[in-house]
Order: structure tokens, then C-alpha cells, then sequence
């Protein structure tokens, strides 16, 4: 990640969708918040050891390239995401 929060654009273009996005981390350090088009994703699942991953989800968001933020604390997070389309 480069700053606080961490930026990027993303394409959810389609109907019936789910954007995804996965992180991984270091010790303690993990999103605190996450948006797409300034709405917030839920959390679906957190996995704790020596690391943090975690499964945040937003249905039907907005249709377009739009930005993902993710506030989080710690150092070492990266970031997946994906938009998957005609999910239900």
C-alpha cells in the first residue's frame, strides 16, 4: 500500500453483481474500513494467527469505474478486488 488510506480505481460495470475484496497483513495490522464509491463494504469473514486476512463484500455497487478506500492500521496490508457480475 502506498498511504493512508490506501486508493485504486476499480471497474464494477454490470447487473446483479458482488464486488470482493481481499486483504492480507502482517501481525496486527488490517483494514479498519473499507468503501466503493464512498459506500461502506461489510466484512464477511477475518482469519487471525500471524497474520490477518479478510473477506469484505458490497452487493450490487455502483455501476462504472469507481474508487475502493481502505483505511487500516499497520504497515504491511495488500489488496485484492474483484467484480463479479450476474450473481444471483
Amino acid at each position: 500500500q502506498a498511504g493512508n488510506p490506501t486508493t485504486w480505481s476499480q471497474d464494477c460495470s454490470g447487473s446483479n453483481s458482488i464486488l470482493i475484496v481481499t486483504n492480507a497483513a502482517w501481525g496486527n495490522s488490517g483494514p479498519t474500513a473499507i468503501s466503493y464509491n464512498s459506500v461502506a463494504l461489510t466484512k464477511l469473514v477475518e482469519l487471525n494467527n500471524t497474520g490477518n486476512a479478510e473477506i469484505w463484500y458490497l452487493l450490487n455497487p455502483a455501476s462504472g469505474t469507481n474508487t475502493i478506500s481502505a483505511s487500516y492500521t499497520g504497515t504491511d496490508v495488500s489488496y485484492t478486488a474483484s467484480c463479479w457480475y450476474n450473481v444471483n
